[in-house]
């Protein structure tokens, strides 16, 4: 039975991708911006290819063009970030913004096999 394979966007240390893994898909390649945590990625996921780069400057060709999904965990808000718990949509982070509208451009320019 052949795998199914993904790439995976925001990846921070790869739990997402674990359980895409368990879950029994195939992660060839991932985009993770914060260079703190690359080591970490590589150590959970050796069999992966880490683009070490803004999203912003990745490209459609710098991934597969046969995968069968993307998943990923946009960027959280300063708010967030700070735990603060209550913080209105009026002081979200531009940056948030920026990456989520990059992570739907990526994704809508696979043409996706149905499963």
């Amino acid at each position: 039975m052949k795998s199914l394979k993904a790439i995976s966007l925001f990846s921070g240390c790869g739990g997402l991708d674990l359980g895409f893994e368990y879950a029994g898909f195939d992660i060839p390649i991932a985009n993770e911006y914060d260079k703190t945590i690359w080591s970490t990625f590589k150590i959970n996921h050796p069999k992966t290819h880490l683009i070490e780069e803004d999203i912003r400057k990745v490209n459609e060709a710098d991934f597969p063009d046969d995968v069968d999904g993307i998943i990923g965990g946009p960027h959280v808000n300063h708010g967030q970030k700070l735990g603060l718990c209550a913080v209105s949509m009026m002081n979200v982070d531009s940056y948030f913004l920026i990456t989520s509208e990059y992570f739907a451009r990526l994704s809508q320019s696979f043409s996706l096999q149905k499963m």
